[in-house]
């Protein structure tokens, strides 16, 4: 068992009546908040209006050209003026404010300046750089680009070979790549238990300097507790698809920062973490109830059992200024509670989704899509963040799903609280052709 991850965890549970700072400068009490999940999936309302948490929103169609063909975008980031962009091969850099192609900043290959597979990007506006994680289970470096494309430094974060990626949550696509975010000098990762690369080591959150000096390895709790279960040593190259079904294994946590902390939700868990950036302390903030709980062995199956999703299972948490938004599942349906911050109340909204069959593993699982707010802003699709940051949250919405599902004689009909961005949304659905690039929407919270 690792000493040091045990360790962290109970200093990090000693130092749970410590208070910080939030981002309006008052403070916050860390004494532990219980929510009661079980009862409240009966308290349905219509729908959550986007201008409760969300002061303003930018509308930006991405520029379409052979250079900068997006069909599979795994992290957006935002700087004041640029948004990076990035897909799995290559990193690129779009102008904020006109969606306008750039730059490629990282390309394919694999010399120093190059990338053969990047899992997240992270932006130092002060000094004008970006990172990305390059080649995880392959060289697992760091690599830094200026915002023209400059290859700067490469530094290595885990052992080559290391398996660095990330899962996401099973059935529920719910927020962009979840391998690295950055956060102010710190670089997080976050991995799934690694039973791929038979590593005896068992965080699933790591967080480093920009030199690549460790500063905080977490695990779950109960992986810890269970540390003899999960002993298996199988390589990727050998495992069969008979061993592998029956292996143990998490998803990486699902983190949402909110100005200096971020919240942590470790796979099929009953508890919402807090990292304090400024204090650098990581700890248990909220209790999550909800109801009889599956056994650790079969919430932690790489593949789960059709009778697993008959328990609620939270896998989100976004913050904003008033309430916590927690996005849960349950057999077949796909829940967004809002969670009075002040008072506990919530009310919740859902949908049903359908079980799909996997006919390679021989199960079912939830096919599921989370409800989203109405955009009582500018109108169109409802608005579901597929990626954030301290402060903001970005929905990214395909052209041929705008085009197929918004009547703009509707919409030109509907009211809209910022009429001006409910315009430049239908001069931008005009002009839209079905294989253009997605078109963004920035949600700046209150």
């Amino acid at each position: 068992m690792n000493m040091r991850i045990i360790l962290c965890f109970i200093l990090s549970c000693l130092l749970c009546s410590c208070a910080e700072k939030s981002n309006d400068s008052k403070n916050e009490s860390l004494t532990l908040v219980h929510i009661l999940i079980e009862d409240s999936l009966e308290n349905l309302t219509d729908e959550f209006l986007l201008s409760e948490v969300v002061k303003d929103i930018e509308i930006i169609p991405l520029e379409t050209s052979d250079e900068c063909l997006l069909n599979s975008i795994g992290n957006i980031a935002i700087g004041e003026k640029d948004l990076f962009i990035v897909m799995m091969k290559t990193l690129l850099r779009f102008d904020r404010n006109s969606g306008k192609f750039l730059n490629t900043v990282a390309r394919f290959g694999e010399g120093p300046d190059e990338i053969l597979y990047c899992k997240g990007v992270g932006i130092d506006e002060q000094n004008g750089l970006i990172y990305t994680l390059a080649n995880p289970f392959g060289k697992n470096e760091m690599k830094s680009f200026t915002y023209d494309g400059e290859w700067r430094s490469s530094v290595k974060v885990a052992k080559t070979g290391a398996w660095m990626e990330a899962g996401s949550v099973y059935g529920l696509g719910t927020e962009a790549d979840r391998t690295y975010v950055y956060i102010n000098g710190k670089h997080i990762f976050r991995r799934m238990l690694p039973i791929q690369d038979g590593s005896k080591e068992l965080w699933q959150l790591g967080i480093v300097d920009t030199k690549g000096k460790p500063v905080m390895k977490i695990a779950d709790p109960s992986c810890v507790g269970h540390n003899a279960s999960l002993s298996i040593e199988q390589s990727i190259h050998s495992t069969m698809k008979e061993n592998i079904r029956y292996a143990i294994s998490s998803s990486a946590p699902s983190l949402n920062q909110y100005y200096n902390h971020i919240n942590c939700l470790f796979e099929n868990n009953d508890t919402i973490y807090r990292y304090s950036e400024k204090m650098d302390v990581f700890k248990p903030r909220y209790i999550l109830h909800c109801g009889i709980r599956p056994d650790f062995m079969s919430s932690h199956k790489l593949v789960k059992d059709r009778d697993f999703y008959q328990y609620i299972n939270v896998s989100d948490v976004l913050e904003t200024k008033e309430s916590l938004f927690l996005v849960a599942s349950q057999n077949k349906d796909a829940y967004l509670l809002r969670v009075d911050k002040k008072t506990g109340a919530i009310r919740c909204m859902s949908e049903e989704g359908t079980f799909r069959e996997s006919s390679y593993w021989n199960t079912k699982f939830p096919e599921l899509t989370v409800p989203g707010f109405t955009n009582d802003l500018c109108g169109g699709l409802p608005f579901f963040p597929f990626d954030q940051n301290q402060h903001q949250w970005i929905a990214k919405y395909e052209a041929a799903d705008l085009l197929e599902q918004i009547d703009i004689d509707e919409l030109k009909a509907t009211e809209a609280l910022l009429p001006e961005k409910k315009e430049q949304l239908i001069r931008i659905l005009e002009n839209l052709k079905e294989d253009d690039n997605p078109v963004l929407m920035i949600a700046t919270l209150k």
